[in-house]
């Protein structure tokens, strides 16, 4: 009898639990299929207006449907599709732009650095994708992702070194201290003479590696400072009272501080492994 009693208590007990976490499935169930709604609504608005656009503007008009919507994966797919198609450079900055709601979505960061690396013209609209993409990709990638950057600290042209720069210290991780002081000892190595002496009369004038050490010594004015402020604004997660003049500052500081930095990096590994299961759009 006894038994008996403990085994309805325990029943009592367990079936208003059970109810509980029933109902919490069902909302969730309810939410997601909400969202799912509310994006398919979305992107049938866009798809409409897209299908009547002919001009640049209306097609950003169709664009900022998109742009307007909560983040999801239907949105998130539709916008990088726009960013890989074929249409202005100016309509696929406003799908680059519209991709920074997606913090910590790798799917989202491969594309726009695809973009970043890989789009090689000239034209100035398309320069303009290559930053924004870059600028999009500091604002929403994971702390391990910020290695994908270091490529680009060789671009030819430095407005896209200074932005991967930029990138970098908006993502803020202690993983690329290493790469931007071997950066910044590179551009201090660099002496503002170099290449004024023309050197022997050749014929068309002009002297050896004239260009190449005029273009040593723009690298330098471009990316000197930026690199050596993201140094420092990343070096405050190790240590928040310490700046540093140069590479030879910084490099002892960091081979001081090691066992530090492998304390952030590994702070922001268990960051980035948490925010890949709460970023699913």
């Amino acid at each position: 009898m006894a038994r008996c009693a403990a085994a309805l208590l325990a029943a009592l007990i367990f079936l208003p639990a059970a109810a509980l976490q029933d109902d919490g499935k069902d909302l969730k169930k309810q939410e997601q299929q909400k969202a799912d709604d509310e994006a398919k609504a979305a992107l049938k608005v866009y798809h409409e207006k897209r299908k009547k656009a002919r001009t640049q503007d209306e097609f950003t008009e169709a664009i900022q449907v998109l742009k307007e919507a909560k983040a999801h994966k239907l949105i998130r797919t539709e916008l990088i599709s726009v960013l890989d198609s074929k249409l202005p450079a100016k309509v696929r900055i406003d799908a680059a732009a519209a991709l920074s709601m997606y913090k910590k979505d790798t799917t989202a960061c491969e594309s726009v650095f695809r973009h970043a690396k890989d789009e090689r013209t000239k034209d100035d609209d398309v320069m303009d994708l290559r930053k924004r993409c870059l600028k999009t990709f500091g604002d929403i990638a994971p702390f391990a992702k910020s290695t994908d950057l270091q490529i680009l600290y060789a671009e030819p042209d430095t407005t896209i070194a200074r932005q991967a720069i930029e990138a970098t210290e908006a993502i803020k991780s202690v993983r690329m201290l290493k790469p931007l002081m071997a950066l910044l000892a590179e551009l201090e190595r660099i002496r503002d003479d170099d290449g004024r002496d023309p050197g022997p009369d050749v014929p068309g004038g002009g002297g050896p590696n004239q260009g190449d050490n005029n273009s040593k010594r723009k690298r330098k004015d471009d990316l000197l400072r930026p690199t050596l402020g993201a140094v420092n604004s990343i070096w405050g997660k190790v240590d928040s009272k310490k700046t540093f003049k140069d590479y030879t500052e910084a490099n002892k500081a960091y081979q001081d501080k090691r066992a530090e930095v492998k304390k952030v990096q590994d702070e922001e590994d268990a960051k980035d492994a948490k925010d890949a299961k709460e970023s699913k759009p």
